[in-house]
């Protein structure tokens, strides 16, 4: 895989397809971004905002949401996985409305995609 906007346009291309396969084309179309980060594969980022004493999404700024890719996936071939393993958290916020944690909601997604796609999202 090369570098530069290739990767950008791979990603957008797996985000539309990885969409209609398994969130039935309910997320947005989103911006997606590769970076250097040493810890973390990718993340999924948003702005929220406290509603009914809990965290959540803030509706009308899901527009300035982006998922990051970290540029070592590329070395330990985990770009597909952790792009959908930040969908998930992606369909967390627009779908569901609710926070993005790890919580059993999001385990559930996991292992219904992973059992179907054969990357590891957990």
């Amino acid at each position: 895989m090369s570098t530069g906007p290739d990767r950008i346009g791979y990603l957008q291309q797996l985000h539309a397809e990885y969409n209609e396969q398994y969130f039935h084309g309910l997320l947005m179309p989103i911006t997606i971004l590769i970076k250097r980060h040493s810890t973390n594969d990718g993340w999924y980022e948003f702005t929220t905002e406290k509603r009914d004493g809990e965290w959540r999404p803030r509706r009308d700024r899901l527009h300035k949401a982006c998922i990051v890719i970290c540029e070592w996936c590329w070395e330990y071939d985990c770009v597909e996985g952790t792009l959908l393993h930040e969908m998930i958290h992606q369909y967390q916020a627009e779908v569901l409305d609710t926070d993005t944690h790890h919580d059993s909601v999001f385990r559930a997604w996991a292992r219904g995609i992973e059992e179907d796609s054969g990357y590891e999202l957990i």
